[in-house]
């Protein structure tokens, strides 16, 4: 008696549909939102809280014009 095993090497992987990718695009708009609703509301700290949390009032700037130089903003470089 013969036996045979599918691995899956022998099914072509299939690419995410459209409902998956449209998603997937979805919870990255969302997230690109959320922290950029964070930015704003850490822009209306003033000089002395931000200074207490750790974060420096030049690196919200920074960080709402794309460039990231706190490593408190973004922790994994």
């Amino acid at each position: 008696m013969t036996t045979l095993d599918i691995s899956d090497q022998l099914v072509a992987p299939r690419k995410p549909g459209l409902f998956a990718r449209l998603s997937a695009a979805m919870r990255r708009n969302f997230e690109r939102r959320a922290r950029y609703r964070a930015l704003i509301s850490l822009s209306g700290y003033d000089a002395y809280l931000l200074r207490d949390i750790g974060i420096d009032s030049r690196d919200i700037e920074d960080a709402l014009n794309g460039r990231y130089s706190s490593p408190l903003l973004e922790p994994i470089r």
